[in-house]
């Protein structure tokens, strides 16, 4: 009778125990071992595997593109019936060729001015016909944008270099004269005195 009190008290026992491991168990956020009556290997409950957070990547940087601009900001002069060329350039942007155009005034009579010339210039050449100043906008464009600059261009006089003449003996005649041309900076040379000293020494001679 003794023995049947005690299984039966170590049977309570155990479903004691088992009821609380099970309420243990069914606690949220618990994680426990169990060891049951029949198994002795203990059995430990896998967590839900949690989703890593993804490393965020630095964007590549956008290079930057200076702006467009006209750096020539003057022009030489001319010479009228003189070849006359003179360079206008840029720099920056980006995009080749950059074309050139003249968008207000305009070129002195004689002149033009090409659309491009070489990467980043154009020139402008002819050969100017008359006295003037003439004061014109260009402009250079390409794919990044626009840039103008307002330039001018004086035209000065030639003036007449040394004559080479074959006068008449006695005097001096200007239509024998053959003119040459020169600088507006140049001044005026008559006959070499030499041979006006001939000239007077001849006409003193007596005539036979």
């Amino acid at each position: 009778m003794k023995q049947v009190h005690k299984r039966v008290f170590w049977l309570a026992s155990l479903l004691l125990v088992v009821a609380a491991m099970t309420a243990i168990t069914a606690l949220p956020g618990t994680q426990t071992t169990t060891t049951f009556a029949h198994d002795s290997r203990p059995r430990t409950l896998t967590p839900t595997p949690t989703t890593p957070t993804p490393t965020p990547t630095t964007p590549t940087p956008t290079p930057t593109i200076p702006p467009l601009v006209i750096d020539t900001t003057s022009l030489p002069d001319g010479n009228v019936g003189n070849s006359y060329d003179a360079f206008v350039t840029a720099s920056g942007g980006q995009g080749t060729p950059k074309l050139w155009s003249v968008i207000a005034g305009k070129l002195p009579d004689g002149l033009t001015m090409a659309s491009f010339y070489g990467v980043q210039s154009t020139i402008i050449s002819g050969t100017p016909t008359k006295l003037q100043t003439t004061t014109f906008t260009v402009q250079v464009k390409d794919n990044t944008g626009v840039a103008t600059q307002a330039l001018s261009i004086t035209i000065a006089p030639t003036s007449l270099r040394a004559v080479e003449c074959n006068p008449t003996p006695g005097r001096l005649r200007r239509d024998n004269c053959l003119p040459a041309l020169r600088s507006s900076k140049d001044r005026m040379e008559g006959p070499p005195s030499a041979a006006l000293r001939q000239r007077k020494e001849r006409s003193r001679l007596p005539r036979q």
